[in-house]
């Protein structure tokens, strides 16, 4: 890979420092972002999270800043990587991480889907990225359900396999595996750190414990660029550690993969591995080289690597035919892929248009059923409202015609009143003219009864009661005498008549009253004259004066004198 990378400043989005930040701070933000799944909990397998996580962000950083420095279209920003775990799972940035990684274009394995919001098509998506795989890094016991559940094992793994398999691409071959990376990187620290006299103690023996104090990676960046990062180890490895971070990313761009405490705390191989992929980038390798033999023993050495070095260009020549030809093998097979998938997918295309159609005509038949369901439902619901209106104005005509008959009835019954009370003052009309008839028949009979005792005589008993009840009488007129009517005597307070009542029963004295019917006939018709002409006297002073009155008296007394037995 180009030195080109190595000097590149990134950003702090794939662990670069910004400013203000200490190397401590960033890394551990860093730790935090990658472990934010929640799915890990092993503390190495957060590691690797927290370390692929920000490899694969380097690699889309570098392979974005590439294309926009060739001219070629780039997104505004490149592609970021924020949890591992899931970001895979729709299919989308693992596609993009593999085109950054190889430089190929993956549409001919298949069409994208951009947005895909069902697991069908993220399924799509993560099919296409498995053909590339299953074609270049032979990845076995992980499929595309796995990394659509964000199973986070299996999702490390492949992960890691796709890092390995673009480290040996990087190492110029695509066979030997995890050993040919280790054996690589093995050596390019060994070249930079194989200096007993200027690096006492240092030496490359695995990818663990040798980096642990921080000693080897302060060598290598002393080694390199001597001016940038002089060696000032310490014993405090952590001090180490933060040095060697800091300078690497300060003055020659490497990314910042670890920390210090990823280091302390059981250094992980993977993560170690990583990183130094990382520097191998920005720190090209050196020629092996003695750090102070010389001589026979130093010439020796030389051949002997010249040799080795000859073996390992032969090998690397034919590992290169080799994978020429497995390239062309493998260009030939994702060819012949290819067009079976743009079969596959044209049926697809074909089978998603027919669905679609299908779907289409069902949903027109749907929508016309709804609409005929809503105006058989209208339908339904204005003849309801007819009947209801019917049943309304047959209720609005039953109450009227309910009123006008109790108005009827009320007008009957006042009708029936009326007659009744017109019945009534009839009846009463008529009750009251037989009752003047009654009384002027009372009257005659009365005179009749009068003549008949005057004639014949009245009986005894009959006699004195009469005789009595004219003294009452008489008793009374005194008692009135100064209450009578003054239109007799002028308000003199007398009765005109006293004086003819007592000169009458003067003249007709009833001698023998015991027994004497005629004398008591005398009282009782001087007693009946008195009655009447006071009657008249009272009731009509207008046309019967006084002088008329007495003088009637008088012819009554008269009368009484002639009757039969008068003395």
């Amino acid at each position: 890979m180009s030195s080109d990378f190595g000097r590149q400043k990134l950003t702090s989005a794939h662990g670069g420092l910004d400013r203000g930040e200490t190397p401590g701070t960033a890394a551990r933000s860093i730790y935090d972002r990658r472990s934010s799944s929640g799915k890990l909990t092993q503390p190495w397998l957060i590691k690797q999270e927290k370390v692929f996580s920000a490899w694969c962000n380097a690699k889309l950083a570098s392979g974005w800043a590439s294309r926009k420095a060739a001219g070629e279209t780039a997104p505004a920003e490149p592609v970021q990587i924020d949890d591992l775990i899931t970001d895979f799972s729709d299919g989308i940035k693992l596609y993009q991480l593999l085109e950054t990684l190889s430089g190929e274009n993956l549409r001919v394995l298949g069409k994208l889907s951009l947005k895909p919001r069902m697991d069908i098509q993220k399924i799509a998506n993560l099919n296409i990225c498995f053909k590339y795989l299953r074609q270049t890094v032979k990845m076995v016991g992980i499929g595309e359900k796995d990394i659509l559940d964000s199973d986070a094992k299996l999702v490390l793994g492949m992960v890691w396999s796709i890092i390995v398999w673009f480290m040996l691409k990087e190492l110029g071959t695509t066979g030997g595996g995890l050993a040919k990376v280790k054996e690589a990187a093995k050596s390019w620290a060994a070249g930079h750190v194989n200096n007993p006299a200027k690096y006492p103690g240092v030496a490359v023996a695995n990818f663990t414990t040798s980096f642990a104090d921080g000693r080897a990676f302060l060598a290598i960046l002393n080694s390199h660029s001597p001016e940038i990062c002089p060696y000032d180890p310490t014993d405090d490895a952590r001090d180490n550690l933060d040095k060697a971070f800091g300078r690497a990313h300060d003055g020659l761009g490497v990314p910042r993969l670890l920390d210090a405490s990823d280091m302390l705390d059981e250094p992980d191989e993977k993560a170690v591995l990583c990183y130094i992929n990382c520097m191998q980038g920005a720190i090209p390798a050196v020629p092996a080289a003695g750090g102070g033999g010389g001589g026979a023993a130093a010439a020796a050495d030389a051949d002997a690597k010249a040799a080795a070095a000859a073996a390992a260009a032969a090998k690397a020549a034919a590992d290169a035919e080799a994978a020429r030809l497995s390239a062309e093998a493998d260009k030939a097979r994702r060819a012949a892929e290819a067009a079976a998938f743009t079969a596959a997918a044209a049926k697809r295309d074909s089978d998603e248009r027919a669905a679609l159609e299908a779907a289409a005509t069902d949903a027109a038949a749907q929508k016309k059923r709804d609409e005929q369901d809503a105006a058989a439902a209208k339908t339904k619901a204005m003849a309801a409202a007819a009947a209801k209106a019917d049943a309304d104005r047959l209720a609005a005509k039953a109450e009227r015609d309910a009123k006008a008959e109790a108005l009827r009835a009320l007008l009957a019954a006042k009708a029936e009143r009326d007659a009744k009370a017109e019945a009534l003052r009839v009846k009463t009309r008529a009750e009251v003219a037989r009752y003047a008839d009654v009384d002027h028949q009372l009257y005659e009979l009365t005179s009749r009864m009068l003549e008949l005792s005057l004639q014949k005589g009245a009986h005894k008993a009959t006699i004195q009661a009469n005789a009595a009840e004219v003294q009452r009488l008489v008793d009374e007129g005194d008692d009135l005498d100064g209450k009578g009517e003054s239109i007799f005597a002028g308000g003199a307070g007398v009765d005109p008549f006293q004086g003819e009542v007592r000169a009458a029963l003067t003249a007709v004295p009833p001698a023998d009253v015991s027994d004497d019917t005629a004398g008591h006939t005398k009282v009782l018709l001087v007693g009946y004259a008195h009655e009447e002409a006071t009657t008249a006297a009272s009731t009509a002073p207008g046309d019967i004066d006084l002088a008329t009155s007495k003088e009637l008296f008088r012819r009554v007394v008269a009368v009484a004198k002639t009757a039969p037995g008068a003395r």
